[in-house]
């Protein structure tokens, strides 16, 4: 492939996005209060992030680091300008991070059936199927936006390229999903093949 041959027209700024307070909890072994977790918050504002993906709403007994995700949600700063992400699982936790008070719903699949049915516990059919309902859910006050995991390297599959990955994507558009980003979960991807993939989706 001749990347020279597919220009990517990049915009002129990017929208950073903090996941800290999810990403960089999900894995800690004790939770993390939420008098901390607030404090963290503080901190992203006044360093100026202005979208911060402030907690997951996966079950508790899943992920007890954020049993407080109501809490946290119903605390934070409400300044203008600044939106709060919540991380859903699925449409249940879809339909928490909503009337926890979310401004962004962030719901999650992967490109592998396998990986999808192992960590949510359902197909790709079932999690684009409440993919759906939860953007019907949100209505058109807040946004739903869809991350698609493995994007680049899929589990058990390997390198991906745009033609693995445009069905899937091409799904989750139908959607109505108002955002959409390609994770490459397993750090596999190589710069060529995310300026590809970016460039065609």
């Amino acid at each position: 492939m001749n990347a020279d041959a597919f220009p990517l027209a990049l915009p002129a700024t990017i929208d950073l996005v903090d996941v800290t307070l999810r990403d960089g909890l999900q894995t800690v072994a004790t939770p993390v209060g939420t008098v901390d977790k607030l404090r963290v918050v503080d901190g992203l504002l006044g360093a100026g992030v202005r979208r911060i993906e402030a907690a997951s709403f996966a079950h508790p007994s899943v992920l007890p680091q954020f049993a407080d995700a109501e809490r946290v949600m119903a605390q934070v700063p409400r300044l203008p300008g600044v939106s709060y992400r919540g991380f859903a699982p699925n449409l249940r936790g879809a339909a928490r991070a909503l009337d926890a008070g979310s401004d962004e719903v962030v719901f999650l699949l992967s490109t592998s059936e396998e990986a999808n049915r192992g960590n949510q516990g359902r197909g790709t059919a079932e999690l684009l199927d409440e993919l759906a309902e939860a953007v019907a859910l949100a209505g058109e006050e807040r946004q739903v936006t869809a991350g698609i995991a493995g994007a680049f390297f899929g589990l058990g599959a390997g390198p991906l390229g745009s033609e693995d990955l445009a069905p899937l994507v091409d799904q989750v558009v139908a959607t109505g999903v108002s955002g959409l980003y390609l994770a490459d979960s397993l750090g596999l991807a190589d710069p060529l093949q995310v300026y590809e993939i970016t460039r065609r989706t």
